[in-house]
């Protein structure tokens, strides 16, 4: 059962690296808890349907999000750089 789990990872791995059109529903994309953090980060917005995701919009709210972040950090340590 080893080697057809490892034999179905490599070649749908493949299907993907390849593009391979015919085989599209066959894909496989490896990620991270990265991407399970953002889609909790974007839960409830419009970002939530993966359709509506663009690089620009994302790049975006995420430099707000950390000014936001940094600029809350500055404020509750009175101006100090801790």
């Amino acid at each position: 059962m080893a080697l057809i789990f490892k034999y179905y990872f490599i070649h749908t791995t493949r299907l993907a690296l390849k593009s391979s059109p015919e085989q599209k529903v066959d894909y496989q994309i490896h990620c991270g808890p990265a991407l399970g953090a953002f889609n909790q980060w974007v839960k409830g917005t419009e970002l939530a349907a993966w359709r509506r995701r663009h690089v620009a919009e994302i790049g975006e709210r995420m430099m707000r999000a950390t000014a936001d972040l940094l600029n809350n950090r500055f404020t509750v340590f009175g101006g100090r750089v801790t």
